[in-house]
């Protein structure tokens, strides 16, 4: 099982991709209740992965005998564990028969049913046993085993969140490692313990810059003398002061002397800018700056301590103890914010004094000369400052130009005789790369701030024997350093955070907070004594971020890790970093580690580019060429990580707290030395594919595809070239065209006929329809009592909402789209029209279940005929049942489409949220009706007629599909009179999955065909169909999205094409010239979407209950819609729910992440189940084969099954017309 996180990788054998795992002759007990049944171990392990994952859609493989099914449910993690077997009874019953697929699922064996997989639960006579794949990590499945067993021994009335696997000793082990309570002066203050120092050694080094060395006692001397002149300006205890300061003497002074007079210190570096200096400084408050001079710009209401007018000679007056306790704060932080706007942390004396007194992991003493080379805002700085004063040692400020040159960075150390330093982990990485033994006179170092690079690290360990090597990580929000561990070989991938430091603690725990086991990836939480106070002025954020865990206050960090089986922690990258690029949820952070690997790149940064389409680019830093690391990720990485740019930089800009500085970034540019643009058309061109793929430089002769380029980009640069240049630029010329230059030669051949497409106008009180919703109406009023064109959506979710505003929400919603208030009249002529209602009150029906009724049951109820003479043609209701609360919306295809189904969808669920939706577009559907009724769009059509005359010159083939007789009809009645004679809409629906592993084939192949993963599975299909029917001339119906005229893109309504597209799979056709015809003629179709056809010229007699054109239709959907988040649930339409279907077979094939899932509507007067489930099976076999060797001639792409049905197809395989 595919689970997006990691869980099961320990599972994965070391076998070739594709091939079955054999199962370990070992396995392990689960000792559970006496008789264990399936719905039992279901539920029990459904629970599990829920601990685990936080997944709530469960898939599971049930086998018993010869029967072999899969079981899928939703988990409900507010509901008990007995709800869930009730819901689990339900599954088992609906189970659905199981196809194989390129990813494997948990399987549950009953009795002597056999299986194979990466893990398998096998119920007999002798109890559970739970059995694990070869090149499986044993003691990861003993433990699940073990954790299999805790669950079923769970109380049922133990609501799912609750459950809680984990053994007593495993509880014990996480308390042990979190045991980290030592000695250290908790209830002292930061100048207290100084002065014990100061009074210690006197004349001992404290600070040393260049020539410039402050002893103790002059820097005691020092920080009382500007301690008196705070108090004398009127600080107040605890009261920040801002120390715009670089990193110097003066900045140590300045610090210590603020808190000698019982304020707070407020790091400011100078470089900064001045718009987040006067951001910072307003934001905390801070009525007192110390600068040296006068800053540029002073908020109104500062007061300016300036160090140059300071009397540094007087002898200062003496300062008594400042007020407050070791709970009072010590210093304030900003730190970015993933909203932008920074924020402020405030960690009291008690943190520092944790983070610095009494550490195991390196020496801080007398001895210690501590390299300083954090930036003044950075808070590695407060480890350097103080981890050398509150220990007797000192403190050697390093100018910049000294620590980024490796050569004099190691010729400083070695003078100085530096013992300690702490450096980020880039800054590291690209000194390491340089020269690995610049660390050498190190006694200590430290790394942190990002992902350690083990290449790096062991290079530096080899170039410096002695040198002791921490990767230390830690967020500002608990005092600089939460976790460390000491680097040693061997090396692997990763290097862990290791394990929390004293008087801390480190927690990997899932969505509810309960401990995870060891190997299971969660979000970290820190805690302890360096903890901060929160955010200064923002109690929301504070609440948000600091939780509440075993009576512990904790810090919940942001970042995904987990434990290995000794204690260690790895940092596994950032959740807030997280971007969607093509519909993937992706995780730079994998890709930069990917980047690293390669050899020769010593730094690696992935950022999204581009709107609204983002995709990744790639910065390296190496002596590398780009074509080589390029090769390399495609090699390592599925094709939707690998980045669509790729710069290759001598190094990686970093901020000046040494971590990689991700604004300051370059554009991308191409590097490959294209020529420059020659005229205006291809400057211009060039301007529209820079701004689309959000890259700079594009040269004329340079490929697009390599850039991003894609039939998602095509569609945007096709409208924004007809809007330019007012000409007409068909989505094929701009995917043929290779290069800006081609494309160019296209646009200057063109037509110069502008197209404009619609204006907004004004309301009128009759709109006519729009061709779109023409095809609809006629169909609909043939049977007014049919739910055809309903389009019902719902939504789980995950706990209890407020239905007034629900309500409140979608009233506006209406109000925003008058689309919504549309209804259908009739003139005096019969001609059909819309016209728009008023604005006025809406109602969600609320429905409670009672207990035990199926909600998709009801559902089929609710779903039912609309009056399109009476607004409104949709409904919405708020169901409560046993497992939950569902969403439901019903909306007639008169009013949508997918597209606009996702634009609904998001506005409602932003308004419920209380955010401000997007501006409504201008346009308005009536434009776009008006303007498909005028001369502009029938000129567009003419000119689009010659296409479709050429595509349907012959006439359309019949395509005898291999019906089942009916149930009662004999055995010999012959297939071709099973048909009715009137078309009826009875459905069936057919769900499956893809796969993952067939998905990022499909996916890889088209990008290697410059085609589309539509093209691609389109291509298989319309084989499918040849084979099945024995025609070597198919048609299939299919959609296109009508929003490629400008401005339509956010316009709610029905734009959606039908499409009539005709494949010839003939038999010795290779699958990939298959696929390039079957691509040629699908993107020609769209490009002539305008124009309709005539179907009682070119189409069959509609007698004997078929379409004229096409008897099957097939789609892939990708709207997004499954990416809205609405209220932490995600909407799905639900074609099944209407039990109806237009077409003799109708796939529609949803786009996921990482999947497809598919549902196959199939007329139930000419089909039984078992017949689809033979051509699912069929046509993913087929697939497979074509991806596996795309040069196969489709009558050899794999073999016809021969499993049984209604009608046995082996039969018809000798007559395929091939």
């Amino acid at each position: 099982m595919s689970d997006g996180t990691g869980l099961l990788d320990w599972l994965a054998t070391a076998e070739p991709a594709g091939a079955e795992p054999g199962l370990g002759e070992q396995g392990f007990p689960v000792v559970g209740p006496a008789g264990v049944g399936a719905a039992d171990a279901l539920v029990a392990w459904a629970a599990l992965l829920y601990h685990h994952t936080g997944r709530r859609d469960q898939a599971f493989r049930v086998v018993a005998g010869e029967v072999d099914e899969v079981v899928r449910f939703t988990i409900d993690p507010a509901g008990t564990l007995a709800a869930l077997a009730e819901q689990v009874k339900r599954a088992l019953a609906a189970a659905e028969p199981y196809a194989p697929g390129p990813e494997p699922l948990p399987v549950l064996a009953r009795g002597d049913g056999q299986a194979t997989g990466p893990l398998v639960l096998a119920l007999d006579g002798g109890g559970a046993r739970l059995r694990y794949a070869s090149g499986g990590d044993a003691g990861m499945a003993a433990r699940h085993a073990a954790h299999l067993a805790a669950v079923l021994a769970t109380p049922a009335d133990r609501t799912i969140r609750e459950v809680d696997p984990l053994s007593s000793a495993e509880h014990a082990r996480l308390g042990r490692w979190n045991d980290t309570a030592t000695g250290y002066p908790a209830h002292r203050r930061i100048e207290h313990l100084f002065a014990e120092q100061a009074e210690r050694a006197p004349a001992h080094p404290a600070v040393v810059h260049g020539s410039t060395i402050l002893t103790y006692a002059e820097l005691d001397r020092r920080s009382m003398s500007l301690a008196g002149s705070l108090l004398r300006a009127g600080l107040r205890p605890g009261e920040p002061v801002a120390l715009l300061l670089p990193r110097t003497p003066e900045l140590v002074v300045s610090a210590l002397a603020v808190l000698k007079a019982g304020g707070c210190y407020l790091p400011i570096d100078p470089s900064t800018g001045q718009e987040r200096a006067a951001f910072t400084i307003e934001d905390s408050g801070a009525e007192l700056l110390i600068a040296s001079g006068r800053p540029p710009a002073t908020p109104a209401g500062s007061r300016v301590v300036d160090l140059g007018d300071h009397d540094w000679t007087s002898e200062p007056e003496p300062v008594g103890p400042a007020p407050g306790d070791a709970a009072a704060p010590a210093y304030l932080m900003y730190t970015s914010g993933t909203t932008g706007r920074p924020k402020g942390v405030m960690i009291p004396h008690r943190g520092v004094v944790r983070l610095v007194r009494g550490v195991p992991y390196v020496r801080l003493d007398a001895t210690t000369r501590m390299a300083q080379v954090g930036a003044t805002g950075f808070d590695a700085s407060v480890w350097e400052i103080w981890g050398a004063l509150l220990n007797g040692g000192t403190l050697h400020v390093l100018d910049r130009e000294t620590f980024l040159d490796p050569g004099e960075l190691r010729r400083a150390l070695a003078d100085a005789a530096i013992t300690t330093a702490l450096f980020t982990s880039a800054l590291f990485s690209r000194l390491a790369d340089a020269d690995p033994a610049v660390f050498r006179p190190l006694r200590d170092l430290l790394v942190g701030g990002d992902v350690l690079s083990p290449e790096h690290a062991e290079a530096v360990l080899r170039a410096g024997p002695g040198l002791r090597l921490v990767n230390a990580y830690g967020p500002t929000e608990n005092a600089v350093i939460s976790t460390v561990h000491t680097v040693a070989g061997p090396f692997g991938a990763r290097v862990p955070i290791g394990r929390p430091v004293p008087n801390t603690t480190a927690y990997v725990l899932n969505q509810d907070r309960l401990p995870l086991p060891a190997g299971v990836p969660g979000d970290l939480y820190v805690g302890g004594d360096g903890m901060a106070t929160g955010y200064h002025g923002r109690p929301e954020l504070t609440e948000r971020a600091f939780v509440r865990h075993a009576g512990r206050l904790l810090y919940r960090t942001g970042d995904r890790a987990r434990r290995r089986p000794d204690g260690s922690i790895d940092f596994l990258g950032r959740e807030d970093r997280q971007v969607k690029v093509r519909g993937f949820r992706v995780e730079p952070g994998e890709v930069e580690a990917a980047l690293l690997g390669v050899a020769g790149v010593s730094g690696a940064a992935v950022v999204p580019r581009g709107t609204p389409e983002p995709h990744l680019c790639a910065y390296v830093e190496g002596r590398v060429e780009t074509e080589h690391v390029r090769a390399e990720i495609e090699r390592r990485l599925p094709a939707h990580l690998v980045p669509a740019h790729l710069v290759v930089l001598p190094e990686l800009p970093l901020t000046g707290n040494g971590k990689v500085d991700l604004a300051g970034l370059p554009d991308p540019e191409v590097a490959t030395g294209g020529r420059a643009a020659r005229d205006e058309v291809e400057r211009i061109l060039a301007g529209i594919w820079e701004d689309v793929l959000g890259v700079r430089g594009i040269g004329a002769d340079d490929p697009l595809d390599r850039l991003g380029g894609s039939s998602l980009t095509a569609t945007r640069v096709s409208a924004l070239v007809r809007r330019r240049f007012g000409v007409a630029c068909p989505v094929s010329a701009v995917l043929s065209a290779r290069t800006v230059a081609e494309l160019a030669d296209t646009v200057r051949a063109a037509d110069r006929t502008q197209v404009t497409g619609p204006r907004p106008g004004t309301a009128t009180e009759r709109t006519p329809l729009s061709p779109q919703q023409h095809g609809v109406h006629v169909e609909q009023v043939k049977d007014p009592a049919d739910t055809q064109y309903n389009l019902p959506v719902v939504v789980d979710l995950p706990g209890p909402v407020d239905q007034g505003r629900l309500t409140a929400a979608l009233a506006t919603l209406v109000e925003r789209h008058e689309i919504l208030r549309a209804e259908i009249a009739v003139d005096g002529d019969g001609r059909p029209y819309q016209r728009v209602r008023e604005p006025r009150g809406v109602t969600i029906d609320a429905v409670d279940l009672p207990p035990g009724e199926d909600p998709d049951a009801w559902a089929r109820r609710w779903v039912r005929p609309f009056d399109l003479a009476r607004a409104p043609l949709w409904r919405a209701a708020l169901v409560r049942h046993d497992a939950g609360t569902r969403l439901a919306l019903d909306v007639h295809h008169l009013l949508t489409d997918g597209h606009a189904l996702t634009l609904l969808m998001g506005e409602w669920a932003a308004l419920v949220r209380g955010e401000r939706p997007p501006e409504v577009a201008e346009l308005r559907y009536r434009d776009y009706a008006r303007w498909a009724a005028g001369p502009e769009r029938r000129a567009l059509s003419d000119g689009q007629r010659a296409f479709w005359e050429e595509t349907f010159e012959r006439p359309v083939v019949p395509l005898d599909l291999p019906v089942d007789a009916p149930v009662d009809a004999p055995v010999d009645v012959p297939v071709d009179l099973t048909r009715p004679s009137v078309r009826t809409t009875e459905g069936g629906h057919l769900a499956f999955r893809f796969g993952p592993r067939r998905a990022q084939a499909v996916r890889e192949l088209a990008r290697a065909e410059s085609v589309t993963p539509f093209h691609v599975l389109l291509a298989a299909y319309t084989a499918f169909l040849g084979r099945v029917s024995g025609s070597a001339d198919v048609t299939v119906g299919t959609a296109a999205s009508g929003r490629h005229l400008p401005g339509v893109d956010r316009v709610l309504g029905m734009f959606v094409n039908t499409l009539c597209l005709r494949a010839r799979p003939s038999a010795e056709l290779p699958f990939l010239q298959h696929l390039r015809a079957v691509a040629a003629h699908a993107v020609a179709a769209v490009d002539h979407q305008d124009h309709t056809l005539d179907v009682a010229r070119h189409g069959r007699p509609s007698g004997h209950g078929r379409h004229p054109l096409f008897d099957t239709f097939f789609a892939v959907q990708d709207t997004g819609l499954q990416r809205v988040d609405f209220l932490g649930g995600r909407p799905r339409w639900r074609p099944d729910l209407t039990g109806r279907t237009i077409f003799d077979l109708d796939l529609q094939i949803e786009v996921e992440p990482d999947d497809y899932a598919a549902r196959w509507a199939y007329a139930t007067a000419l089909f039984l189940r078992p017949t689809v489930e033979l051509f699912r099976d069929e046509l993913l076999a087929l697939l497979d084969a074509a991806l596996a060797d795309p040069g196969t001639p489709l009558g050899s792409l794999g073999e016809p099954l021969r499993a049984a049905a209604p009608h046995d197809l082996s039969e018809l395989a000798f007559d395929f017309d091939f």
